[in-house]
């Protein structure tokens, strides 16, 4: 296909609105659809080729593959094998195993499926994980693995005329995918090809059905395109249901751009633009792994630095790596000789290692390997199991006592973790745990990425049981929303009339109600951050209780029946000071603020009134 310079100038924009973004999302809420311009433009250059191919009677599967893995894979090979290299001298144990496990994922296109499985409650945060955003490059390459394939088996089965129509429906298709699964299910919809390929189908219809215009209305269209581009970056955001109908704006405006074909417009072909776009791929593999290590190090001024950084060594791998000459004509039989093929797999085998050796802690020596190696045991020390048993269509965790009586410890993840000391001491009361981490009591209050019905809803449950005490946490009542929704008066008012009608209706079933409220929480106690800094800080009680003056101003404004008494943890836990290990070395915390279950059997003494019979 023709070379198109408005393409590369597209390219451009793209990646330099994901790249801000990702630097400062302040300064660009929604640059992240620079992701969904990349999968137009790669919907319309797909189709072009496979397309062309057909009607020249000399499509061969294998070359596009080999053609697409040629394009995609050394530079991301690359990138993977470079951050080996420096993670081997810089990164904890804990981090440089997952950079393996994700690396693998990474090459074999799989990061998709991945990022989607470990998303859930005790995920890593996204600037942890250093190859986040090759989830996109994943799903271009299921799409390409199918899309030649329908293509080419319709078009020798019905035509052209058939070909052109079945991407319109499966782009009706796609897109309903993706209305009904953004807002159901998200983390899904966000990760997967079905509710992605209506992008890559639009590009592919701009092709098939480019439509004949005038000179100047092209122009405007040009223009426009480029200005839904611009709108769609500020006025979308990360908390809209994603990709859903406000995903048409920067998909539409990129459909504007491509049936403009406007060659020798200013605003895509410059000397910038045109630069950008030749390294946009390469700037884009390398642009995040470099904000994740401003965030590893809390680098300051990294803004500038950062993007700096990005364009350098995307413009290096461009020229050293991309350019590369790699041959696209080798047989189907002769697959292993394949330049990609060879590349990968001394890189996925030095993952393996990795990963099989722990993060390789021979790289450390004395109190950093110790350090380390009790970080690596910590962070997956959690106590919860799965569920035993299902009441009126809820999931539950069941503990048998002697009694006929019943205990319901119900909330999100900060009851699961009182679960291993009430397992340990509880021998009399049949115990019922009803959770979902991320999640709240109230109806209005939904987790954007799982659903929370687990702890909804609850009058049949609780007939069925009838509990004589009920166990519950106010942990996640500020959580959930954008940070500015979450701090007004009126959602936080909202949030404590509900609240309030929830303790009603467990005061009027239970004979007892508790309440338990500020648990020692600071990102400094997380295993994670203390083998990377290789400190341990203690933290001043007040600093913790302030991180909870939202939790508490709701709890003073509700009207607390007499049967309802508040806990305070952190009173039982510590004194002047909050610490993350004990004398001997040993972590308290699995993350920044969920107990490792000796230390919940420890310490949790303030549940021992609770489950002692009456």
């Amino acid at each position: 296909m023709k070379f198109r310079t408005d393409i590369n100038g597209l390219r451009a924009l793209a990646v330099a609105f994901v790249v801000i973004f990702h630097f400062d999302e302040s300064l660009l809420q929604g640059g992240f659809v620079g992701v969904d311009i990349f999968f137009v433009i790669s919907g319309f250059l797909m189709t072009g080729i496979v397309l062309g191919k057909l009607e020249s009677n000399n499509l061969s599967i294998w070359q596009f593959y080999l053609s697409r893995a040629n394009r995609i894979l050394p530079a991301l090979i690359f990138l993977c094998a470079a951050w080996l290299f420096i993670g081997y001298f810089l990164f904890s144990l804990i981090d440089y195993k997952a950079l393996a496990k994700d690396s693998i994922a990474s090459i074999l296109f799989l990061s998709n499926f991945s990022y989607w499985k470990t998303s859930g409650y005790f995920a890593a945060a996204a600037n942890e994980k250093l190859l986040l955003h090759t989830w996109s490059l994943s799903v271009e390459w299921q799409f390409y693995l199918i899309y030649p394939v329908v293509l080419a088996v319709i078009y020798r089965l019905l035509g052209l005329g058939i070909t052109k129509l079945a991407l319109i429906i499966g782009l009706i298709l796609s897109f309903l995918f993706s209305i009904y699964f953004s807002e159901s299910h998200s983390v899904a919809s966000y990760f997967l090809l079905p509710t992605r390929a209506w992008e890559m189908l639009l590009g592919g219809i701009a092709f098939v059905y480019p439509l004949s215009l005038n000179e100047n209305v092209k122009r405007i269209a040009h223009v426009v395109g480029v200005i839904l581009m611009l709108v769609s970056s500020f006025v979308i955001s990360s908390e809209m249901a994603w990709p859903g109908y406000m995903a048409l704006l920067p998909c539409f405006a990129t459909y504007l751009v491509l049936i403009s074909n406007q060659q020798r417009s200013p605003i895509t072909n410059n000397i910038v633009a045109q630069f950008l776009g030749k390294w946009s791929y390469s700037i884009y593999l390398w642009h995040w792994p470099i904000v994740t290590l401003g965030y590893y190090y809390s680098l300051e001024n990294w803004f500038l630095i950062g993007i700096l950084l990005s364009i350098v060594a995307g413009a290096l791998s461009y020229h050293f790596i991309e350019s590369a000459n790699l041959s696209n004509k080798i047989p189907l039989t002769r697959f292993y000789k394949a330049k990609p093929i060879i590349l990968s797999i001394p890189v996925i085998a030095v993952c393996a290692f990795i990963i099989a050796n722990n993060g390789v802690a021979t790289r450390f020596s004395g109190e950093q390997r110790e350090l380390n190696l009790q970080a690596l045991e910590a962070i997956g020390d959690f106590d919860y199991p799965e569920p035993n048993l299902r009441v009126a269509g809820h999931d539950v965790r069941f503990i048998e006592g002697t009694s006929q009586d019943n205990i319901l410890f119900i909330g999100a993840s900060h009851i699961e973790h009182t679960y291993p000391f009430v397992k340990k001491y509880n021998d009399f009361y049949n115990v019922y745990y009803l959770t979902k981490g991320g999640c709240f009591l109230t109806a209005s209050m939904e987790n954007p990425k799982w659903s929370c019905d687990n702890i909804k809803n609850v009058g049949k449950f609780l007939e069925i049981v009838r509990p004589v005490k009920i166990v519950t946490s106010y942990y996640a009542l500020d959580g959930y929303l954008p940070d500015n929704e979450s701090k007004k008066d009126s959602t936080l008012k909202n949030r404590i009339l509900e609240y309030g009608k929830v303790l009603k209706e467990f005061s009027s079933v239970a004979q007892n109600v508790y309440i338990l409220t500020e648990d020692p929480r600071s990102k400094k106690f997380d295993p994670k951050v203390i083998a990377r800094t290789g400190t341990s800080l203690k933290i001043p009680v007040e600093d913790i209780i302030n991180s909870y003056h939202l939790h508490n101003k709701a709890l003073n404004e509700i009207d607390l029946a007499e049967n309802i008494e508040i806990i305070r943890p952190i009173e039982y836990l510590c004194s002047r000071f909050c610490e993350a290990r004990s004398l001997d070395g040993d972590f308290y915390f699995k993350d920044s603020n969920h107990f490792r279950p000796w230390y919940a059997q420890k310490v949790m003494s303030y549940l021992s009134p609770i489950i002692k019979p009456n």
